[in-house]
C-alpha cells in the first residue's frame, strides 16, 4: 500500500509573486450576476442612459459579522458625472443595504455594512448620464477567502533533478499563504519537495514536513 506525504510552506509576504491585474466582466443581468471575490478587483464600463445603465455584480456574505468594504473607482469623475453614476447594494427580496458614499477621492465611492445573516448581496453599478462611457472598477474587501483548487500531476524523477513549475498571484497585501504538496509513494529526505521563490528568483521559502 502507498502512503501518501504532505509537505506546507506558511508565507507572509510583502511582494508580489506574479503581478496581479485586474479582470474584466459585467452583466446587465440582475438574475446573472458576476460573483465577486474579496480582493480581486473587477474593471467594466457603461455606456450611459437617461433611464439608467446597470451592471450588476454579487458577493455571498456569510452572516458572521465581518465588516464588507465595497470600493468603486471610476472615470471620468468631474462634478457632473458624480451627479449620475454610483452603486446601490440589495440584500435578499430588494432591501436596499446603501449605496456607495463619497470619499475624500472625487474618483472613488465606497459603502461599509456588516450583518449577522448570510445572504447573497447583489451590487448595481448605474449611469443615468447620456452618451457618457463610464469605466470604473469595482472591489470587494473583508470577505473570506475561497478554498485553492489543486492542481494534480506526475513526476519521473531522475538524479540530476525532474522539475514542475507553477505561478501563483499574490496581491503583496502580507496575507499568510499556505502551500501544501501531497505526493505519494512517502519518500524520506530531501528527495522530494518544492521551493518557492519571488521575482528575482531569490528562494523565499521551502516545503517542511508535517506530523
Amino acid at each position: 500500500m502507498r502512503r501518501k506525504a504532505r509537505l506546507v510552506a506558511l508565507l507572509v509576504l510583502g511582494l508580489c509573486l506574479v503581478a496581479v491585474g485586474s479582470a474584466s466582466a459585467m452583466s446587465p443581468d440582475p438574475e446573472r450576476p458576476e460573483m465577486l471575490v474579496s480582493e480581486d478587483p473587477v474593471e467594466g464600463w457603461l455606456d450611459g442612459s437617461g433611464g439608467g445603465a446597470f451592471a450588476y455584480y454579487a458577493i455571498d456574505y456569510p452572516g458572521d459579522g465581518s465588516v464588507i468594504t465595497i470600493r468603486l473607482k471610476f472615470s471620468p469623475h468631474d462634478p457632473v458625472a458624480r451627479l449620475g453614476v454610483g452603486f446601490n447594494v440589495y440584500g435578499p427580496h430588494g432591501y436596499q443595504i446603501g449605496s456607495g458614499e463619497p470619499t475624500q477621492d472625487p474618483d472613488l465611492l465606497r459603502l461599509r455594512w456588516a450583518d449577522r445573516n448570510p445572504a447573497l448581496w447583489l451590487i448595481q453599478v448605474y449611469n443615468y448620464i447620456p452618451d457618457m462611457t463610464l469605466s470604473y472598477n469595482i472591489a470587494v474587501r473583508g470577505l473570506p477567502y475561497p478554498p485553492a483548487t489543486p492542481v494534480y500531476g506526475t513526476l519521473t524523477g531522475n538524479a540530476a533533478g525532474a522539475f514542475d513549475y507553477y505561478n501563483i498571484d499574490y496581491p503583496g497585501d502580507e496575507r499568510t499563504l499556505e502551500m501544501k504538496l501531497t505526493f505519494s509513494p512517502d519518500m524520506q529526505g530531501e528527495a522530494v519537495g518544492f521551493n518557492v521563490y519571488g521575482p528575482d528568483e531569490r528562494r523565499i521559502a521551502k516545503g517542511g514536513p508535517t506530523e
